[in-house]
């Protein structure tokens, strides 16, 4: 596997080793807030002395012609990195930034330019690795940006290793902004190797990395790596299949492979009963009775296994604009959307969820432009009338309509699919996908747009550690990938069937 133009394997096998690779969140890039004298703009201050901006120009052509309009914009320096300019982030489903705070960006590439000169040949090392020292040179190599490297040898060793420059920070929070008036926020150098999290051949007989966070709480390492992962329900669901199958015995390629295909979200099995208990206590405008308990009674029926056929429309959109209703409260409605997708804001609202319900009379849920405490039957009522609207305009009024599958679809579709008039010849027909972004068969639904899938598990691939590794690998569309071409989506029953080709 690999991407267009990159004259290397990412994900694959040489005649040692096979290896996955998925992203790790390794924290590499730092904001830091300068600190500028009132009523100046060219000027920052550092431990007390002052610091002359520099500047960059950039030049932009808009178009191929001698008379292509070029668009000149002037981007600020500091020691610490390019300071984003005044409309960052502004468009057109934001509002501006805050003005008058200079915002400068440290990351790993821009500022260790030595460390990049290997990433294309640290794959062309890997694949000829044939040991896990051989291997972890070579992962190092591949300093930007930091990723989970899953190695299996055909001699039955398999290992873990974090590659990525990691920048060496002060005893600041990495998670917040860093105080630019002190020159100790500069990098002090890369982590080393050596004290990044590795596994090698874990007496549990697996290794486990889904995007879940790669250190914990407290840890010295932490300081670097950041805080940052997916919500660790796929990881927990697969260590839960790993386990189970291997109190059996070694399990099978194939046993193995059908955990691709789990579509289980274990967060339901806690919320779903407790939702249901809040859902439907008072009248919802625009709905009669009958429909409002039929889709509590969906919310609590729900299982949490994301098939086609799933009644889990009702659970996944009150969910939804649960979590919103809940930061709405108390932030703007743009912040509320950004927040709402969050790993730490859904783990966090997952927990205090439950300590609603057991009456802790969370701050979260309490309205502050309320007298008194509001508590969840008044945030799943306020929830329950978008969520019942949103679900009966694009799934159906009826029970029977609120099937996962009917709205969570995937289509393959290319660059021009969102032009005018000729769009729809460059998008295939949609097709009902099982999953969700927080289930080992990770296909994202987007809640803004019907549940249609975005983006998920685009390549399928399984390594059997003979000698050399027998591979089956298969990707989303066909091997063309050209609108048009007979070849484009032959290969996606086998995709979303799970059944991976030998290469």
């Amino acid at each position: 596997g690999s991407f267009t133009g990159i004259p290397g394997v990412l994900i694959g096998h040489g005649r040692k080793m096979a290896w996955g690779i998925t992203n790790a969140y390794g924290d590499i890039v730092d904001v830091v807030a300068l600190r500028t004298p009132e009523g100046t703009d060219n000027v920052y201050s550092v431990d007390g002395t002052s610091h002359a901006f520099g500047e960059r120009i950039e030049k932009f052509k808009l178009g191929k012609g001698d008379d292509a309009e070029v668009v000149t914009r002037t981007i600020q320096t500091s020691i610490f990195g390019p300071v984003l300019p005044p409309d960052w982030g502004s468009g057109d489903k934001t509002p501006p930034p805050l003005t008058g705070e200079k915002l400068a960006v440290q990351w790993t590439v821009a500022t260790m330019p030595g460390e990049m000169s290997s990433l294309m040949s640290a794959f062309w090392d890997l694949a000829k690795a044939t040991d896990v020292d051989e291997a972890y040179l070579a992962v190092q190599e591949f300093a930007a940006p930091a990723m989970n490297i899953n190695m299996a040898f055909t001699d039955g060793t398999i290992a873990y290793r974090l590659s990525g420059a990691i920048p060496v920070r002060d005893s600041q929070r990495v998670d917040f902004p860093k105080d630019g008036g002190r020159r100790s926020s500069l990098w002090s150098g890369r982590m080393p190797n050596e004290q990044k999290p590795q596994e090698t051949n874990p007496d549990k007989g697996y290794i486990n990395a889904t995007n879940q966070r790669i250190v914990e709480n407290g840890v010295a390492s932490q300081q670097f790596i950041g805080f940052e992962g997916a919500t660790p329900w796929r990881a927990m669901q697969i260590d839960a299949r790993l386990r189970a199958m291997f109190e059996e015995g070694k399990p099978t390629t194939d046993e193995l492979l059908s955990i691709q295909q789990d579509a289980t979200f274990l967060e339901v099995k806690t919320l779903a009963p407790i939702f249901a208990a809040h859902c439907g206590t008072r009248p919802v405008e625009g709905h009669d009775e009958q429909r409002v308990q039929d889709f509590c009674d969906a919310v609590g029926a729900f299982d949490g296994v994301y098939g086609v056929d799933a009644i889990a429309a009702p659970y996944a959109r009150l969910r939804h604009e649960l979590f919103l209703a809940a930061l709405q409260a108390h932030v703007d409605r743009y912040a509320a959307a950004d927040l709402s997708g969050e790993t730490f804001v859904q783990m966090s609202l997952f927990q205090l969820v439950q300590d609603e319900h057991a009456s802790q009379n969370t701050s979260v849920f309490d309205d502050p432009a309320t007298p008194e405490h509001d508590g969840l039957d008044v945030f799943v009522t306020r929830a329950l009338k978008p969520a019942l609207d949103a679900v009966v305009k694009d799934f159906g009024g009826g029970k029977a309509d609120w099937r996962w599958g009917r709205g969570h679809t995937m289509s393959l579709r290319g660059a021009l699919s969102s032009a005018p008039v000729i769009g729809w010849l460059f998008e295939t027909g949609a097709h009902e996908e099982a999953g969700h972004s927080n289930t080992p068969r990770a296909e994202r639904g987007d809640p803004n747009n019907h549940f249609r899938v975005t983006n998920g598990a685009g390549l399928r691939l399984i390594a059997e550690m003979t000698d050399p590794p027998t591979v089956r690998m298969i990707n989303d569309s066909g091997q063309s990938g050209h609108f048009g071409h007979r070849h484009l989506e032959d290969q996606y029953p086998f995709w979303s069937k799970g059944e991976p080709r030998v290469l």
